[in-house]
């Protein structure tokens, strides 16, 4: 699975998004996305709005490739990488936190202009 991370701050004090993969599901804090009904060279347009997905989602060479909104709790920097390779990643299985795999500045680090 290919994830590229649409980087938010959350709106309140919750905690950075937890993501995890699971062959073709998709886990986004807690609540599991089954994407393995998604064809080979097909894309699936997720409706309504109880969804963490940005536009399609599609198969590519077997592999699950999707965008998802990732919110930023209270001790991640609102300044961060504006380079995507940042802020995608791909994996198979387990634990799939860009908190911990892409590392955001923590507001401690940034420089005060």
């Amino acid at each position: 699975m290919r994830i590229t991370f649409n980087t938010l701050r959350a709106r309140t004090s919750l905690a950075t998004s937890s993501v995890s993969v699971s062959g073709d599901v998709l886990t986004v804090d807690g609540e599991d996305f089954d994407l393995s009904s998604v064809p080979e060279g097909g894309r699936a347009v997720p409706q309504g709005r109880a969804h963490p997905f940005v536009g399609p989602i599609t198969r590519v060479d077997g592999e699950i490739v999707c965008t998802i909104d990732f919110f930023l709790g209270p001790e991640v920097a609102t300044r961060q990488s504006i380079d995507p390779a940042h802020w995608t990643m791909q994996g198979s299985g387990g634990p799939a936190n860009p908190a911990l795999v892409m590392k955001p500045v923590p507001v401690e680090e940034i420089e005060e202009i």
